[in-house]
């Protein structure tokens, strides 16, 4: 079975196939194939309960509750994102260029 046709089926993938569809189809870029993890920080790339993006500290914001209201999210651009228990956040993962220059990022839900 194709692992394209893995994903359609299964929707969930072991360590390991992320990290053949990372290598050949270029599925994660950029792709860090273990764990890192730094004091204070979470912890980024593949470990063995799936892969932990970076990101870029770009997003969008919406504070309501029950369904999301497209009129109502707004854009946040900053190093720490605090997350009220009833809001939703919506993040890009970092490009190849800024990954390598960039900070995990931390996000915090609760008071």
């Amino acid at each position: 079975m194709d692992m394209l046709d893995a994903i359609a089926r299964h929707g969930i993938l072991s360590d390991r196939q992320i990290a053949e569809l990372a290598r050949e189809k270029l599925m994660i870029s950029p792709f860090v194939p273990k764990a890192v993890r730094e004091h204070g920080r979470p912890s980024y790339g593949l470990g063995s309960y799936g892969y932990d993006p970076r990101l870029n500290g770009r997003f969008l914001i919406y504070r309501g509750n029950g369904p999301i209201d497209p009129t109502e999210i707004r854009l946040a651009e900053c190093e720490r994102l605090y997350v009220s228990p009833s809001a939703k956040a919506i993040g890009t993962s970092a490009t190849p260029e800024s990954a390598s220059s960039s900070q995990p990022f931390v996000a915090s839900v609760g008071p």
